[in-house]
């Protein structure tokens, strides 16, 4: 029994001893492989790191370049800029979105950045400061404004208030001078106020718009951004456009010459705010035609007057041509004068125009809309209409000149 407990003792032991080998092979292979697995893992942290290395040489280069087009573009040098600028963005595209240019400035460039920022925003905080302060003024003071020297005479601000609007209205007048009215403002803070009395704006926009003027409602109930925002008619000078032809001269006596004349003549159109128009076309210089058309009873052959109306960007007027007179001083010398056989007609002319903005300058544009003449002949009741081919050659639009003349004094005070 002992002997086959001893001899199974013993074949076990051989077939441990048999199986050992493979355990260390199994253990060799397994360390062969995981020394393989680091090594990849270290090389291809190695190219990472040549990688990033390379990324932010580039990088760096890029940025210098793109520092020396910035500084270059500062000197005045554009073309280097440029060059320098196009090299940057071959390496990185987007390298302008990854430099902070603040912060690679020297100190005194943020110094200056800074202050100069400080001193705009000081500056914008300070002018709403004052807006604020001049909204917030009152015209029921008892001493709107006062003498900034000692004065021997009575000054401006011991008259009462309602006689300083009283003036202020006198400045502005019937003709609707506003543009003085603005420039009288700018004399103190009490003139500012007063200047924007909404009574006084209120007659104003009565005066553009008559029966048809409306609540403030749609601008802030303001009179005054009513009357500066809502399109009408300038009154403090003229709209004048040019036009121009070719007309053909005479041949010459050796039949090889034959001028040719560049005619241009000008139209001039003046409104008055009770509604009276004139317009004219002549040849004359503007210069010294706008002078002329400063009254409604100015009278010059080829003159038209008239009245108009005013809606919404619109306006229509209804013109008749006036008529200068004749010199009779041939006829006082001929007895028998033979009867006009051509009968005459009442002749009307009717013009739209629409109003636009020309560059910044509100309502000084005016552009033909409709052009038309109707002749009225009273002997047989007959009814000619004729209308006018309004091609941009030949009716350009009206851009409006300012005429200082117009406001050079005042006639009537403003009055509702």
């Amino acid at each position: 029994m002992s002997d086959e407990i001893l001899s199974s003792h013993g074949e076990e032991q051989e077939e441990g001893r048999g199986e050992s080998p493979s355990l260390e092979e199994e253990l060799f292979t397994f360390r062969e492989e995981w020394k393989n697995e680091l090594d990849v893992v270290r090389n291809q942290k190695r190219s990472h790191i040549q990688i990033l290395k390379g990324k932010e040489a580039i990088e760096k280069e890029a940025t210098r370049l793109f520092l020396l087009g910035s500084e270059a573009e500062r000197s005045g040098a554009f073309y280097e800029a440029i060059l320098f600028y196009k090299k940057a963005m071959h390496l990185v595209p987007d390298i302008e979105s990854k430099i902070d240019v603040y912060s690679m400035r020297s100190s005194r460039e943020r110094q200056d950045s800074e202050t100069s920022l400080e001193d705009q925003a000081l500056s914008e905080e300070n002018d709403e400061c004052l807006l604020a302060q001049l909204q917030e003024l009152s015209v029921g003071e008892k001493t709107f404004c006062q003498p900034r020297l000692q004065q021997r005479v009575t000054h401006i601000s011991s008259l009462p208030l309602e006689l300083i609007i009283y003036i202020f209205r006198w400045v502005v007048s019937n003709d609707l001078d506003i543009r003085s009215l603005e420039n009288l403002s700018l004399v103190c803070r009490g003139f500012y106020v007063c200047a924007r009395d909404e009574e006084l704006w209120r007659i104003a926009c009565e005066k553009v718009w008559g029966q048809n003027t409306r609540s403030p409602r749609k601008y802030g109930g303001s009179w005054r951004t009513m009357f500066i925002e809502k399109p009408h008619p300038l009154f403090h000078g003229c709209y004048i456009s040019q036009t121009g032809y070719v007309r053909q001269g005479e041949q010459g006596l050796d039949n090889f010459y034959r001028p040719f004349h560049l005619v241009y003549y000008y139209r001039m159109v003046r409104f008055f705010p009770d509604g009276t128009i004139l317009m004219v076309c002549t040849p004359e210089n503007p210069s010294t035609m706008v002078t002329r058309m400063r009254d409604r009873s100015f009278r010059q052959q080829g003159l038209m007057s008239g009245y108009y109306q005013l809606q919404k960007n619109k306006i229509s007027a209804v013109l008749k041509r006036e008529t200068t007179g004749t010199d009779n001083t041939y006829h006082r010398y001929k007895r028998r004068q033979q009867p006009n056989q051509q009968p005459e007609g009442e002749s009307t002319f009717f013009v739209e125009f629409e109003l636009y903005v020309s560059g910044r300058r509100a309502h000084t544009k005016l552009v033909w809309s409709k052009y038309f003449n109707r002749i009225y002949y009273k002997s047989s009741g007959e009814e000619v209409i004729n209308n006018f081919d309004l091609k941009p050659k030949n009716f350009p639009p009206l851009i409006f000149s300012r005429v200082k003349s117009y406001t050079a004094m005042s006639d009537t005070v403003l009055a509702s």
